[in-house]
């Protein structure tokens, strides 16, 4: 990966206003790793500061994407001889 100077940056309110939904939730695919994001906090153990590159959220968007459903295929009927069957 090239970070250069031109790489658009977001951070997770932005990423969560843009959708609409809670920060938590956006937070919340970066701790379970659905979410490719890097922590720029100064030290280990200090409050994460989190930045996602644009691509890694395009990336997560389209992996998230929903299609539509496949139309169901209606069973046939089971074609029965017309001479009962007797055991």
């Amino acid at each position: 990966m090239n970070a250069t100077a031109s790489t658009t940056w977001r951070t997770p309110p932005q990423l969560a206003a843009e959708l609409g939904c809670d920060v938590s939730k956006v937070l919340g695919w970066i701790h379970r790793g659905e979410l490719r994001a890097f922590d720029l906090s100064e030290r280990k153990g200090e409050r994460a500061r989190f930045k996602i590159l644009a691509d890694d959220w395009a990336e997560f968007l389209r992996r998230r994407q929903v299609s539509p459903p496949v139309p169901r295929q209606r069973r046939r009927k089971r074609i029965t001889s017309s001479i009962p069957q007797y055991v």
